[in-house]
């Protein structure tokens, strides 16, 4: 009878062959549902960050004015220099100055020439109401608003002055109240009628500003302010009758 050997060596290729085999089925069942799992989250991450973005392009905050804002951190119009008005809204006769605020309140020494006074003209009181839209959120976030617009309460004090007095006054860059208050000209009226629509340098797009009032002077006559400015057009009317 012949003796049956086994080839050991045979069988442990063999063995081998089939344990590898084994593996790599095991690794390439792991591997498929690991590379569909990460396609799956990462098309999700990308819809939720288009979501995201899609969402903060369209987040547009509107704050109500003085429920919500402070309201224009400023006492009056008078700007060194702007697209939509030059140094106040006039005519080649006369020139008005718009009050937001109270102007019992402006501080005596402050130079309107600045505009802004923060935060002191925010302790003032309003003589309009109304609202801002900014195109991602109040200050710190944004420093000016895409749109705002004004409403009087039924008294807000526009001043009168003689345009060429004005840019006598202005001449070395100063205008306080006390010297507004000295100058020859001064008519003061109060708008019982108040409107402002203001695009502002630095929040929109295209600077505009539109103001539309009527009112009364001391004296009894009545006055009205049509303003209309913007990069290039510039149209002011004032008449009193």
């Amino acid at each position: 009878m012949k003796k049956q050997t086994t080839n050991f060596k045979t069988i442990n290729r063999q063995n081998s062959r089939d344990n590898s085999t084994f593996l790599n089925n095991r690794l390439a069942n792991f591997v498929k549902p690991s590379k569909a799992l990460r396609l799956l989250l990462m098309s999700a991450a990308f819809i939720m960050l288009t979501i995201a973005l899609a969402g903060s392009a369209q987040a547009q905050v509107r704050t109500q004015i003085p429920e919500e804002d402070p309201g224009p951190p400023f006492y009056a119009r008078v700007e060194r220099s702007s697209v939509h008005t030059q140094i106040v809204p006039h005519t080649n006769e006369w020139a008005a100055v718009v009050f937001y605020r109270s102007p019992a309140c402006v501080p005596p020494n402050f130079n309107l020439m600045d505009l802004f006074n923060v935060p002191g003209a925010f302790f003032c009181q309003l003589t309009i109401e109304g609202f801002e839209i900014w195109r991602n959120a109040p200050p710190p976030v944004d420093f000016a608003p895409m749109q705002a617009k004004f409403n009087g309460l039924g008294a807000v004090p526009v001043w009168f002055v003689s345009w060429a007095e004005l840019q006598a006054a202005v001449a070395d860059d100063v205008l306080t109240i006390t010297e507004l208050q000295t100058l020859s000209s001064l008519q003061k009226g109060t708008a019982t009628f108040f409107r402002e629509t203001l695009h502002p340098t630095g929040g929109a797009n295209q600077p505009k500003l539109t103001i539309n009032a009527h009112g009364t002077l001391e004296d009894g006559r009545i006055f009205q302010l049509h303003h209309s400015g913007s990069t290039g057009t510039v149209q002011t009317t004032i008449s009193f009758r």
